[in-house]
């Protein structure tokens, strides 16, 4: 999971054309993290390293400007 989360993290945060166009659109980006993030909470809760990976990835989603004018999928 936590290879996982961090697969996803390196997706949000990846910003360069190029690489752009080899990650999932927005919206499968979306369905990832509500998917990680019910796994996180059912499965792994216990994991507090897990649990702190995915909340720092979604403090960064919060306070990206990238992202401001698209919360409709957040």
């Amino acid at each position: 999971m936590k290879a996982i989360t961090k697969m996803v993290e390196d997706w949000i945060k990846t910003k360069t054309g190029l690489t752009v166009n080899q990650t999932p659109h927005l919206k499968e980006k979306v369905i990832l993290l509500v998917k990680l993030m019910q796994n996180v909470e059912k499965r792994f809760a216990d994991e507090l390293e897990l649990s702190a990976q995915f909340l720092e990835l979604v403090n960064f989603i919060y306070r990206d400007k990238d992202f401001i004018g698209k919360q409709n999928y957040f």
